[in-house]
């Protein structure tokens, strides 16, 4: 009578390594990307939360922040319009990385004043590598609509033209 030793053979842990890794690299990508479309998401929902902001400072100041590119959204965080904190997650695109410091910002605002700007000129954008080397990013207009444009794209261009870091 032969009998097998129990555990298992180097070919039988082999064959499970395989399969293991093999189903690692069908799931591990769509999760990645899932991960990457939700931050994509987010980011369109802080732009969108900073329009509301500014909306607020509208109402109350009867105009928009007199500051350009990244300052009008800083404005909305000044003991004088404390609309969000110096450190609010709505400042920082999730894709854009680095540090988030109060007091600092990664959306681009208007290049000029805001209460000169009409209905569907361009309020703020992305920096232009937030979301990654030619990737583009989102562009929020004055009416508050938040559309996302690729790095070639001659809208996403031309968002890096009319608004200001």
């Amino acid at each position: 009578m032969n009998r097998r030793p129990l555990g298992f053979t180097v070919v039988e842990l082999l064959i499970v390594i395989i399969v293991l890794s093999l189903v690692a690299s069908l799931a591990i990508p769509p999760i990645l990307r899932g991960r990457r479309t939700s931050k994509i998401e987010q980011c369109a929902r802080h732009l969108q939360a900073l329009w509301a902001a500014q909306e607020e400072y509208r109402k109350a100041h009867k105009n928009p922040p007199k500051e350009i590119g990244a300052a009008f959204w800083l404005a909305l965080s000044k003991p004088s319009a404390p609309l969000l904190a110096p450190d609010a997650e709505a400042f920082f695109c999730p894709l854009a990385g680095g540090s988030h410091r109060p007091g600092s910002t990664s959306y681009r605002g208007p290049a000029t004043d805001a209460a000169r700007l009409g209905r569907n000129d361009m309020l703020g954008a992305d920096f232009p590598d937030n979301h990654g080397p030619g990737q583009g990013g989102h562009i929020l207009s004055v009416d508050g609509v938040v559309r996302p444009f690729l790095g070639k794209d001659p809208a996403w261009i031309a968002a890096l033209t009319l608004t200001s870091p």
